[in-house]
């Protein structure tokens, strides 16, 4: 993880979108993984 101080410390580029769009898709899988989770659990019983 060292390369993120070296990351925040570079000035705001077009690398800084591709970040923010690699986040929300980080965000979009996680919601995923949990919905379909919690779609069988419940569907379990």
């Amino acid at each position: 993880m060292g390369l993120l101080p070296e990351l925040k410390r570079r000035p705001r580029l077009h690398n800084d979108t591709s970040r923010e769009s690699a986040k929300w898709g980080w965000y979009i899988m996680i919601i995923f993984v949990v919905a379909w989770f919690i779609y069988s659990l419940w569907f379990d019983k």
